[in-house]
């Protein structure tokens, strides 16, 4: 007569927090377009639930430094195109409603980073606009999208391995996504304040107060 085998039970790897994280984070968005819809409230995530899916947040989290000013200059962004420009200003409603819903109580100045960190101006309308796609690089940092989180630096993996994806491209991909990235600068949020951005501890942040 044949024995079972006992069960086994193994580590969650970190490609199972990535892949978890990916489909929580596609979860809450869906949950929020689909609220919007119906003029139903998004279901809000706690930092609990959110720290669960980002993985290696068991120990204690240390507060990164804020990025000093790079050097050298980043690379200059290409300029967009019109119709481009067009799409990103008829998405700041719901990207400031979005970041609302993650940041329930703190959303005035999470708007205000983010203003700061990618915000810009489209000089033909008048018109602000966050440049969801927004690159800088540089020796000193790899800051992505609408808060632009830090994927690493020329010595130091920041947020690298937190972030879904195999390939620094796919990292920076998923990063593009405004939601995605106001889902993860809530993470850090929790973990460090906001203290990681460097426009929150200079102050500039407070020019986007309303």
């Amino acid at each position: 007569m044949a024995t079972s085998s006992p069960l086994r039970f193994t580590r969650p790897t970190q490609a199972d927090h990535h892949q978890a994280l990916t489909v929580y984070s596609l979860t809450v968005a869906m949950l929020f377009l689909g609220a919007q819809l119906v003029q139903a409230p998004p279901t809000i995530p706690t930092p609990q639930v959110l720290g669960a899916f980002i993985g290696p947040s068991a120990s204690p989290m240390a507060t990164p430094e804020p990025s000093p000013s790079p050097t050298p200059s980043p690379t200059p962004e290409p300029t967009l195109e019109p119709a481009e420009v067009a799409k990103l200003i008829a998405q700041r409603p719901a990207v400031e409603k979005y970041i609302k819903t993650i940041f329930p109580d703190d959303w005035k100045v999470a708007i205000a980073i983010a203003s700061k960190e990618s915000g810009t101006v489209d000089p033909a309308t008048k018109q602000f606009y966050y440049d969801t796609n927004a690159e800088n690089r540089s020796g000193v940092e790899t800051s992505i999208g609408l808060f632009q989180i830090n994927l690493k630096s020329a010595d130091t993996l920041v947020h690298f391995h937190r972030i879904p994806g195999e390939s620094l491209n796919e990292k920076i991909t998923w990063l593009k996504n405004p939601y995605n990235n106001a889902l993860y600068a809530f993470w850090i949020y929790t973990h460090s304040g906001w203290y990681p951005w460097s426009s929150y501890s200079s102050g500039d942040y407070l020019k986007f107060m309303k």
